[in-house]
């Protein structure tokens, strides 16, 4: 269970992941060491699963972030298609979701033109239907693709 401690930690964290833990502890009025005790505890009960950057993507080449929402067809195992959507060049992250849509995924492209071409690729998976939003965002925070 979290306590106010935990959840400090975790705020100062989410603030910037970066944060050292002796500074963490300083705005807390806590010890370096127990910040690392808590943080690593919190690592191993899977309260914290990752850390992240922000990635400015524009410094790649990449002028498209985009957001899918897909819709699978009937006749398709949806994690097969998770699995082959993945596995393009310029899919960041898949995820599997319930509701109106099967898989969340994010995608990048170096300008319009490439863009038709990742989304083409990534229909030609077994996707019945796409709903697409650009990004107006710099930076795309990325996390590790954990299933």
């Amino acid at each position: 269970m979290l306590d106010e401690i935990d959840r400090a930690i975790i705020d100062e964290l989410l603030k910037d992941s970066r944060t050292p833990f002796t500074t963490i502890a300083k705005r807390l009025n806590i010890s370096p060491g127990t910040v690392k005790n808590r943080f690593e505890q919190m690592k191993k009960d899977e309260v914290i699963v990752a850390c992240s950057a922000d990635v400015n993507l524009a410094k790649f080449g990449y002028q498209c972030k985009v957001f899918l929402m897909l819709k699978i067809s009937r006749k398709e195992d949806k994690l097969d298609i998770i699995e082959k959507i993945s596995k393009l060049p310029n899919v960041i992250a898949t995820q599997g979701i319930m509701g109106e849509f099967d898989i969340f995924a994010l995608a990048v492209a170096k300008d319009i033109r490439h863009l038709d071409k990742v989304l083409k690729d990534i229909r030609a998976t077994g996707i019945e239907q796409m709903e697409i939003s650009l990004s107006i965002r710099d930076t795309i925070p990325l996390l590790p693709d954990k299933p």
